[in-house]
């Protein structure tokens, strides 16, 4: 099937259960050969029959079943989908990454002059990307580190992409603009500091671990002392670290 999948750049193949995927030439690494794109995730797999000192079997899924659907019914459809390629069963499951974030109405969005003259922070990588002089993106810490934090107008990214406007009903808006998301993140390396290894310890942790990584890690602070460490944490980023408490929305 690789090899048929290189003619086209992917084949359509039908699952003795009736669901199709495409078969894509490619895999990801030297460890995950084969690429199976479904329309909720997309499956990578190994060489291997039984997982090592990594798993044998990678999974990223679409935004979109996470939002919508969420992380425990995408594990049952993989599920059944490696039985039915291969008879396969999940053994664990070990969390690689986490993008942590809570999106926020923002009348007039975030500014550079805004960000230097409140933000907290220990590290010394940062970037941003304006768009027509107006901040669209700002970024802490390197695409690479274990840690990154990353502030930008989702609203105009969903706008442009014009393919997540289902955001709009999630959000609980008539329209797109002015709203920004705060996301922090997490490769392995930090996950495995912060205790987590398994989706049970994200969903035990995962509200301490955005409450520590909004207050020490990046801030918000008023600039009300010489010491950093000691100034009021401005009112949004009250908003901010508070927003794991709240229902699934958008804040004003």
């Amino acid at each position: 099937k690789k090899q048929q999948a290189r003619k086209t750049g992917g084949l359509l193949i039908s699952l003795p259960s009736g669901r199709q995927c495409i078969f894509r030439p490619g895999g990801k690494g030297v460890n995950y050969r084969f690429h199976l794109q479904f329309e909720a995730y997309n499956l990578f797999i190994g060489k291997s029959g039984a997982p090592g000192n990594s798993p044998n079997v990678y999974l990223s899924i679409s935004a979109k079943t996470l939002w919508l659907d969420g992380i425990a019914t995408a594990i049952d459809w993989i599920s059944q989908d490696l039985k039915t390629i291969g008879n396969g069963t999940i053994q664990r499951v070990q969390v690689s990454r986490v993008d942590l974030c809570a999106d926020f109405h923002i009348p007039g969005g975030l500014s550079p002059e805004f960000l230097n003259l409140h933000k907290v922070t220990h590290n010394e990588k940062e970037k941003l990307y304006l768009g027509k002089s107006e901040l669209q993106t700002y970024y802490a810490g390197d695409a690479k580190s274990p840690i990154q934090l990353r502030l930008y107008a989702k609203g105009l990214e969903v706008k442009q992409a014009g393919t997540k406007l289902w955001f709009l009903a999630l959000w609980q808006r008539e329209t797109t603009e002015d709203i920004w998301r705060i996301e922090y993140q997490l490769r392995r390396p930090a996950l495995k500091d912060f205790g987590v290894d398994s989706l049970d310890d994200l969903q035990e942790k995962k509200a301490g671990l955005w409450l520590n990584l909004t207050s020490k890690w990046f801030s918000l602070r008023l600039p009300d002392n010489d010491k950093a460490e000691r100034r009021t944490v401005h009112p949004f980023w009250s908003a901010v670290q508070g927003s794991f408490k709240q229902a699934a929305s958008v804040t004003e």
